[in-house]
């Protein structure tokens, strides 16, 4: 049996936060040969993580992952880059790399309190005191709101709610001054998320609805926005409620006319294009599932697509079968980070890694995978597979 790599879940939720902060701030100022070096050796960790664990690995997940790099590579092969395929796919082997990791909890959620606490500090510093000098707003919306994700873990998991909740609300109105829109209206609907009776997400029927709702969105984002700002009741709501703290003088309907003109220029793409897509990243799409396409076609974006069912079927298990509020915080995390994907991506598509989503999704793997193997009394996750 290969022993597997401990890692306390707040050592990896800690170093998950800072990396993908130090990613930002390297990428944001241009300092290359650093950047380069950190991102090739995620890629490396993630790669060789994966291969010296391959059956330890979900058999569902691991065959739609491979399926799709296998697209990838075949599609950076025939645009001579295959180093950009590699950096591209590494948010797909993160999450299966970390569900190897025998990761220790701590009881009522404690782990992920530090992450949060320093989420909002070093936020504060970012974005009310300009320390670290200027940032995209929605980039650094992105990163609060990332690192705010595990206060939502640590909100489920504790008995006593003031402090987390204090802390949560804290960090989603530090990323609200970003200026970032869309970060401020996806943390208010996952605060309604976090605060609504477990019991809830145990019924198969709302969970399938929340789940379905968030991937749809993602897909038909562009057609969802142009009815939302054509009916005047929603379109005055959105633009009263996001000039409370942004100072973006632009219509919000702008961000809808972007993702059309991406839908054109994917449906004016050649056949083999479309299909296998570019497997490098040419252009940004401002939607995750539009730069899946044009990355992995429609073929390697349906694996994808998949690979998210799966972790939302495993999530489920737990959260019926075994009341994991781990499992709970993070898909509703995750969920909040699909959400802002309809606008804009970060999760899939960019060479700069995410980071946090995948370590949501490696938790409730890795949970899953750990639950799986003592039900049926194995020590070798191998047997499973």
């Amino acid at each position: 049996m290969v022993k597997k790599r401990k890692i306390k879940a707040k050592t990896l939720t800690l170093m998950g936060f800072l990396l993908l902060f130090v990613i930002t701030y390297i990428y944001g100022q241009s300092i290359t040969a650093a950047y380069a070096f950190i991102e090739l050796a995620i890629a490396a960790i993630c790669y060789l993580g994966c291969i010296k664990y391959f059956y330890y690995l979900d058999y569902i997940l691991r065959t739609l992952c491979l399926m799709v790099i296998f697209f990838a590579v075949f599609a950076g092969f025939l645009h001579g880059d295959l180093k950009s395929t590699l950096l591209i796919t590494v948010p797909l082997v993160m999450p299966l790399y970390i569900s190897t990791l025998n990761i220790e909890y701590k009881y009522n959620g404690k782990d992920f309190r530090p992450v949060t606490w320093l989420t909002v500090v070093i936020m504060y510093f970012t974005i009310i005191g300009n320390f670290f000098g200027d940032f995209n707003s929605n980039t650094i919306g992105f990163v609060s709101f990332m690192g705010i994700s595990f206060g939502f873990v640590w909100l489920k998991c504790a008995k006593e709610k003031i402090v987390p909740m204090l802390s949560v609300l804290m960090g989603i109105i530090i990323a609200a001054y970003s200026g970032s829109r869309n970060v401020a209206i996806v943390g208010l609907i996952c605060l309604v998320l976090i605060i609504l009776p477990k019991h809830l997400f145990a019924n198969p029927t709302i969970y399938m609805i929340i789940c379905s709702i968030i991937v749809v969105y993602t897909i038909f984002s562009a057609n969802i926005m142009e009815w939302g700002f054509a009916n005047p009741k929603i379109n005055n709501f959105l633009v009263e409620f996001t000039s409370n703290y942004s100072e973006k003088a632009w219509e919000m309907s702008a961000r809808a006319d972007y993702l059309r003109m991406i839908q054109n220029r994917i449906a004016q793409r050649g056949i083999i294009a479309k299909i296998f897509g570019d497997g490098v990243l040419t252009s940004h799409g401002h939607n995750m599932f539009y730069q899946c396409v044009m990355e992995f076609g429609y073929l390697g974006t349906a694996f994808i697509y998949l690979m998210f069912i799966r972790i939302f079927q495993l999530a489920y298990v737990m959260i019926r079968k075994k009341h994991d509020n781990i499992v709970l915080g993070c898909v509703i995390a995750l969920w909040g980070n699909l959400l802002l994907q309809g606008a804009d991506v970060y999760l899939l598509g960019p060479e700069t890694y995410a980071m946090i989503p995948q370590i949501l999704m490696g938790i409730i793997i890795q949970r899953y995978m750990s639950y799986k193997c003592t039900y049926y009394n194995i020590d070798k996750l191998k047997e499973l597979t």
